[in-house]
């Protein structure tokens, strides 16, 4: 008995034309989350802008010193110590700008080449020398915004406070007396003004 093409050629073309179908709708589909993820990227970059733009404070990036850098620095020394050289918190925090007591061997080392002690870091020129270094390296990377998150959580945190469009959960009222990120950053920034 002579074998039947017919069925199994049949069954052929329509593996086939599904699969011509699956392939068509696996592209449509991988063209689509490319556009969704075109438009995701475009709306945290208008985030993004619009935190590190708010009250017009931020500086450009690549833009070091100036103006802007100045009130930044100014708002950082006076919402942490209301200016005094001689602060110190419980936590450890030393000087105008609160620098960790276990921060100042290396961030001195980095901005004057040497190491100082805390005890030689409380005298006010090392301590504008040692905080103008590490505020101007943020600055210049995050904006007035997020260096100032920067400088109050880290920069693990500014990253992901910038990355939620400055909010979310950065804005849960206080910790241990102290302000929520975002309530901090807008004191910085109310202060610049």
């Amino acid at each position: 008995m002579p074998y039947d093409f017919a069925p199994a050629l049949k069954a052929r073309l329509a593996l086939i034309d599904d699969l011509g179908t699956s392939q068509t709708t696996f592209a449509r589909m991988q063209a689509q989350k490319a556009a969704n993820q075109r438009m995701a990227d475009q709306q945290r970059a208008m985030m993004t802008a619009q935190v590190q733009g708010q009250n017009s404070v931020s500086a450009p990036q690549g833009s070091v010193g100036g103006d802007g850098f100045q009130r930044f620095m100014n708002a950082i020394g006076q919402q942490e110590s209301g200016g005094n050289y001689n602060a110190r918190n419980p936590s450890g925090a030393m000087g105008k700008y609160q620098i960790m007591q276990g921060n100042i061997p290396s961030w001195s080392k980095q901005a004057l080449g040497y190491s100082v002690t805390p005890q030689q870091f409380m005298a006010p020129n090392i301590q504008e020398k040692v905080a103008t270094y590490h505020l101007q390296r943020l600055y210049q990377k995050y904006g007035a915004a997020g260096a100032a998150v920067a400088w109050y959580a880290g920069e693990g945190t500014a990253a992901k406070w910038i990355k939620a469009g400055g909010g979310g959960s950065y804005n849960n009222g206080q910790a241990g007396g102290y302000p929520s990120i975002n309530k901090y950053v807008q004191q910085i920034l109310s202060r610049m003004r």
